[in-house]
């Protein structure tokens, strides 16, 4: 059941025991300033969809959640170096304004929590109304701002080809013997043997016989697709929808006579949108490796004190930086945080970049690499016609104009 944190401050709370001295010290460090700005910026109004309105215990307040995983990375803790600042070190409860004998839920609080948020739209709300809330408190100015991208590997084991399939397999038949333990008695012991009883047992294999494995499993794989195909209830299951997609993604089907059967071919080339791990089926795999890659904005005025992110935008990992900074002006725009010039590295730099930011009314500083393959671009920095100083192209090789004056 959903409530918000209590605004009253309890005498309780140890920092009103502490020596004058001890307090104005307090009053001095990040704590106080977390306490008086920070914690009445989150919105908790809009998490409450997330809990039963009129059942249940009441949730723990979702303004300590959120202050404990902004905390978390202003002071690069782990979880449990946080819970534990939590639960023992009066500056945290003070930055939180808890009584020590408030100061305390279990772990699971905190992992149930982030469970909910992900890829939830509170999340991107709060984050917009604590950014704009910092900025008209700051005066920050958002003329100039910068554009860049990070990897973020996901909390996933690498996966060989072989062991994906294992994995996946795997992962399916626990799932159906929880749910449903005489679907998984009822089929071939074989099946049982190779992916319950010996685990790892086909990814575990010398580089000679991965081949054979690897045919074996894609047979085991369509095998569990088609015997469930019909079965309501399974086939509404998660990681049933996991198998097929596996097949999908790495396998042909060719149908043959009834004498030699159906005939399974392993794809060269996959997909690199393709499934990676059950366990995170929305990674991808790009050339820094499998994951995520998050496009983040920032202010970089000189005259700011503090340089703030102005805007976050969470990608598959195969996406191309390419085609980032267009949609990332625009949302800028669409926030009122849009900048006059938008600095960015190669990754970002093109012709048609440079001419829909000008559009947009940003001017998009980012190198352009002409002629980086010879065989297919023969354009050289010589065939452009630049005004006197150098600064604006007028006319580009395909003879378009870029800029009207």
């Amino acid at each position: 059941m959903f409530r918000k944190k209590d605004p009253q401050i309890s005498l309780f709370e140890a920092c009103h025991y502490l020596p004058e001295v001890k307090k104005q010290r307090l009053k001095s460090t990040w704590p106080h300033v977390f306490r008086t700005e920070v914690m009445s910026m989150i919105p908790e109004e809009e998490f409450s969809h997330l809990y039963c309105e009129d059942n249940g215990r009441p949730n723990e307040p979702v303004s300590i959640l959120v202050a404990l995983s902004v905390i978390k990375e202003m002071e690069d803790l782990t979880d449990e170096q946080l819970l534990d600042a939590y639960y023992f070190d009066i500056r945290y409860q003070y930055a939180l304004s808890v009584t020590p004998d408030e100061a305390y839920f279990a772990p699971r609080t905190l992992y149930y929590f982030r469970q909910r948020v992900v890829g939830d739209k509170a999340v991107q709300g709060v984050f917009d109304t604590v950014t704009d809330k910092i900025i008209e408190i700051l005066c920050l100015r958002l003329g100039k701002q910068r554009l860049d991208s990070t990897h973020i590997r996901s909390n996933m084991a690498n996966l060989s080809r072989l062991g994906l399939f294992v994995r996946t397999i795997e992962t399916f038949l626990k799932r159906l013997k929880m749910s449903y333990p005489k679907k998984v008695e009822a089929l071939p012991k074989e099946i049982y043997k190779r992916y319950l009883e010996r685990k790892g047992y086909f990814a575990d294999s010398k580089s000679s016989e991965a081949r054979r494995r690897l045919n074996d499993c894609a047979k085991d794989l369509l095998y569990l697709i088609d015997i469930f195909s019909d079965d309501k209830a399974v086939k509404g299951l998660r990681f049933y929808k996991q198998l097929r997609r596996l097949f999908n993604e790495q396998c042909e089907l060719e149908r043959d006579s009834e004498e030699n059967g159906d005939r399974i071919i392993l794809k060269k080339e996959v997909s690199s949108t393709s499934l990676q791990n059950p366990s995170d089926p929305d990674a991808t795999y790009g050339h820094k490796g499998k994951g995520y890659k998050v496009q983040i904005s920032e202010t970089c005025d000189k005259a700011n004190e503090v340089q703030i992110i102005t805007h976050v935008e969470t990608q598959g990992a195969h996406e191309s930086d390419q085609n980032s900074s267009t949609p990332i002006i625009e949302g800028l725009y669409s926030k009122g945080r849009k900048p006059d010039t938008l600095y960015a590295d190669a990754g970002y730099g093109s012709g048609k970049n440079i001419m829909e930011a000008k559009e947009r009314e940003v001017e998009l500083m980012a190198p352009i690499e002409v002629g980086a393959n010879p065989k297919e671009d023969k354009s050289s920095l010589a065939e452009f016609i630049f005004t006197e100083d150098g600064s604006q192209v007028i006319r580009c090789p395909a003879g378009e104009k870029p800029f009207s004056h």
